[in-house]
């Protein structure tokens, strides 16, 4: 006994086939994403660690500055299509004023555990003013997501930069930087 099978079966086959194809690494990826980066991932509307941050960060000693931070963690593209980055990774940026009242921006870099209890940021400034004067400076935070709210804690040290390096003295004055963030 032999199947035949009609014209626009195979036809109606092939293209499932072809649509399955297409779409199941991507689907593959954005599942197997989904379960190693929930804080990414919102199926049932609940917050997200991703999207706009707003608040304050406070220096110990020197004050308080607003701060912005905007995270991402959107596919890439690779050799192979579209990709998540893998182990919880994140981009974006962020933005802080500096004494002088000019607005620094900063690209981001960073990673997070699953549920968000253990995040790493790492800020590379892109628009340093030149100053004579001493300014804080912050390269990494480490953050504790809580649904609505994002704690964040690190450290600076006060820098000069002549526009192409920082110069730092291990004399002049550092401390801890703190600060909530949360969702406009």
């Amino acid at each position: 006994m032999s199947l035949k099978l009609s014209k626009p079966v195979l036809i109606a086959g092939v293209i499932v086939v072809v649509i399955l194809g297409a779409w199941l690494p991507t689907g593959l990826n954005l599942l197997w994403d989904t379960l190693a980066s929930p804080w990414a991932h919102s199926l049932r509307g609940e917050p997200t660690l991703t999207g706009r941050w707003q608040g304050r960060l406070t220096y110990a000693g020197i004050g308080q500055r607003p701060f912005t931070l905007e995270i991402r963690h959107d596919p890439v593209e690779g050799h192979n299509g579209k990709y998540y980055a893998k182990r919880g990774a994140f981009n974006g940026t962020a933005e802080m004023t500096d004494e002088e009242g000019h607005r620094m921006q900063f690209e981001i870099s960073g990673a997070s555990n699953r549920n968000g209890s253990v995040i790493k940021i790492n800020l590379h400034d892109l628009n340093r003013k030149v100053s004579p004067r001493q300014q804080p400076l912050v390269v990494a935070l480490k953050g504790v997501w809580h649904g609505q709210s994002l704690e964040v804690t690190g450290e600076y040290s006060m820098n000069v930069f002549n526009g192409v390096s920082n110069a730092w003295n291990s004399d002049w004055a550092s401390g801890k930087v703190t600060g909530t963030l949360s969702k406009p």
